[in-house]
């Protein structure tokens, strides 16, 4: 089910990871949480995974799933 949701992100708590990947760093109740995704239009961010970050590391397998999901959003959208 798809929602829409509006959020103001600040510039410093985003950062690329890759060429199209995009983390959002998320602090709750003293917990650290990272959101990956990529931007399908200036104003639409997809969000493609997520976890709580315990190390300082993002993982690879989170980057590489992040892409995977990247692929098949838009291999599903231009099927349209």
């Amino acid at each position: 089910m798809r929602r829409k949701i509006r959020l103001r992100i600040e510039e410093e708590a985003n950062k690329a990871l890759s060429l199209d990947i995009w983390e959002i760093r998320i602090i709750l109740r003293g917990n650290n949480f990272r959101i990956l995704g990529f931007w399908d239009s200036p104003n639409q961010f997809i969000l493609t995974n997520a976890f709580h970050k315990k190390t300082q590391k993002i993982p690879q397998q989170a980057i590489k799933l992040a892409e995977d999901r990247k692929r098949d959003y838009f291999s599903r959208r231009c099927k349209k």
